[in-house]
Parts: structure tokens; sequence; C-alpha cells
């Protein structure tokens, strides 16, 4: 039996031979094996030798190959592995490292991640804002156009309201009452109109009243405060007033009684139909501009209800007397309008311009060329 490392030539029995590189055999082995994967062996060798770190070999090899750079291998292994990434094995090393060229590698390729994330970041701002700026410039546009229509749609129905205004300005809502001088001034009070029918002087419009004018006819407009609730003037204090103010218009222009025409509210406008009422309350600033003298009668009385003070001052916090105050002023100015108070009877209109002044917070500017002037 041959000795380890050696082995017996069937054909020469009587001497042992050697083992070739790349095998190997046991004590008493009739024959010599391959040396396995990843050892290696000499001539004669018993036993096959492991390949050491970063070396490998195959079937019956005689030495170990050395693993590339950048690969590596552990004690008897048959193949070489890469390097994790990031890591090389230079010649002289044993293990992988960090990869210097990879760090190099790294920050090009996160320079070039940034670059390229920066143009996408900021071609889809561009984007965006383009769109955004188109979409702003639409919405300006829209929102111009549509201003404009609402403006001209505004402008139209201004004009419908100024005209529809203008025409209740320029022509009566209800019929215009009026009751001659002479009649009125044999009142012993103030009479309803329902009481009234077959004296009262009916005019239709604007026109029929500035005909009557033409005539000789002399209209005057008397606004005053209720002194109660169901009668306008309980104590007679009002009407003595009143037809103080007719005689004086009478003998001021020469006009006789029978041309005089009298609207005060009691009188000239509906107290039982309520519809005919609104019509009337609705034309009072028409009636009052359409008139020759206005009157504001405000001598110093009593509530007969509520026993408060009515004089010039509650006359002033009355809405429908101011209106009727600045519907007479606004077309005649104040050259026509007077005021009666129990202390000074009646007065023209410097006075009443300082009653506006504090009752409106305006001062009224009368316009040039004054109908009639002097004292009523």
């Amino acid at each position: 039996m041959a000795d380890a490392g050696y082995f017996v030539d069937p054909d020469d029995p009587s001497e042992e031979k050697p083992c070739p590189a790349g095998t190997s055999s046991g004590s008493g082995s009739t024959g010599c094996t391959p040396c396995a994967p990843g050892t290696y062996s000499g001539e004669g060798d018993p036993t096959c030798t492991s390949c050491g770190q970063n070396e490998v070999s195959a079937v019956g090899s005689t030495e170990c190959d050395p693993c590339p750079e950048d690969y590596f291998s552990e004690p008897g292994a048959s193949l070489c592995e890469p390097c994790p990434g990031g890591t090389t094995r230079p010649h002289n090393e044993t293990a992988c490292i960090a990869d210097p060229r990879d760090n190099k590698r790294n920050r090009r390729q996160r320079r070039r991640t940034r670059n390229t994330l920066i143009l996408a970041l900021s071609t889809i701002g561009a984007a965006l804002f383009t769109s955004v700026l188109c979409w702003a410039c639409c919405a300006f546009r829209n929102y111009a156009r549509r201003k404009q229509e609402l403006e001209r749609e505004r402008a139209v129905v201004v004009r419908e309201q100024t005209a529809a205004a203008c025409e209740k300005v320029e022509e009566f809502q209800a019929h215009f009452v009026t009751i001659s001088g002479a009649r009125f001034m044999k009142f012993d009070r103030l009479h309803p109109q329902e009481s009234l029918r077959d004296e009262l002087i009916i005019y239709d419009s604007v026109a029929d009243v500035r005909a009557a004018s033409a005539r000789g006819r002399v209209f005057i407009f008397f606004s005053h405060q209720w002194l109660g609730w169901s009668e306008p003037d309980p104590q007679r204090i009002h009407v003595t007033a009143m037809q103080q103010a007719v005689h004086n218009v009478s003998k001021d222009t020469g006009t006789p009684l029978e041309k005089i025409r009298v609207w005060v509210d009691y009188v000239s406008i509906p107290q039982k139909n309520r519809s005919e009422q609104k019509l009337a309350i609705a034309s009072l600033p028409t009636f009052a501009s359409c008139c020759d003298y206005f009157v504001v009668v405000a001598p110093d009385a009593t509530h007969q209800n509520t026993g408060c003070a009515c004089n010039s001052q509650s006359y002033r916090r009355r809405a429908w007397c101011r209106a009727e105050i600045m519907s007479c002023w606004a077309r005649n100015g104040t050259s026509d309008m007077y005021f009666n108070t129990r202390d000074y009877g009646l007065r023209v209109g410097r006075d009443l311009h300082d009653i506006c002044t504090l009752s409106f917070g305006v001062v009224l500017i009368p316009p040039d060329g004054g109908r009639r002037r002097g004292r009523v």
C-alpha cells in the first residue's frame, strides 16, 4: 500500500509514484484525487491546501489565482465576489474599503440630480406662474367686462328711475283738490274732503294748474302739523292763521277771494278712501311745488291727545313737513315761502330759510328771479 501523497501504478506495482500536482491521496490509497475548488496542491502533497483570502482556484488546481481589483473572496472560496456598492479593493488591500472615486461620482450625481430637480421645479413654477397669470388676466377681463355690463345696466335702471321720478314730480298721481278762498274764509273749522264734494275745485294735471294761474288764479299751499289724532285743528288755532294768510294774499296781490285756490291736507286729501289717500300723499311734493304761495302754519299750541307742545320745532321734526318744504324750495326758491307763529304772525322766506337751515343742516339759496316778493 502507498504512503500519503503517493500511489501504486497497477502496471508497475513494485514502485510508488508521487501524485501529480493538483491531486492528493491519503495513506494506503490506490489512486490520487483532484483537489476540490478553493484548494490546490503540489506534486506528492498528501493533502490539498486551501487558498488564502482574496484567492480562488478551480478543481485540480496547482495554485490559487488572486481576485482582480474591486473583487474579494473568503479563504477557501472558489469564486471572487464584487465589492459592495460604493466600495473598492485595491491590490494592496485585503478587504473592500470606501471608494473615493465613488464619492466623486456621488457628488457629481447629486449635483446632476439637484440641477435636474431645480430645472424641473423651475419649469413647473414657470408653467404654474404662466397659468395663474393667464387665469388672472382672463378673470380680470371677465370682471372688467361684467363690471361694464353692470354699469350699463345700472345706468339704464338709474335713467328709468330718474325718468319715472321726473314723471311723478312733473305730473300728479292723484287729483289736485282745492277750495276757493271765499269759501275757505267762511270755515269755522277745517272740514274733511268728503263733506265738501260739491264745493271743491279739482285739477287733473300740472298743465291745468298752470293754465288756471295764467287766468289769474292764485294757489296757496298750507303746511302744518296736526293738533289731534282724529281732527287736525280741534281748537281752531290753525284755521284762524290760515284765513289770515288768505286775506293777506288777496290784499297784497289784489286778487279777489273767489280766484284764490286753497290747498290744505284735511280738505284736499281723501280721508276715507285709503288707496286714493296714498296716491294723494305721494303727490304732495308736486302739489307743494305747483302753488304760488307756500305757507308753514306753526303757531305755539298743544296736542289735544298727547299734551305735547306743537310749534315750529316739532313741525321741523316731521318728515312730510320737511318733504313739502324741500319740494317747494327746489322748484320755486324761498321767495314765496312764509311761516306763521303766534308770537310773530306771518313772516317771509328769510326766517323760513333759518328754519330750514336748522332742520336739514343745509343752506337754502333761492334761485335768481323769484316770481313774487313782499309781505303776506
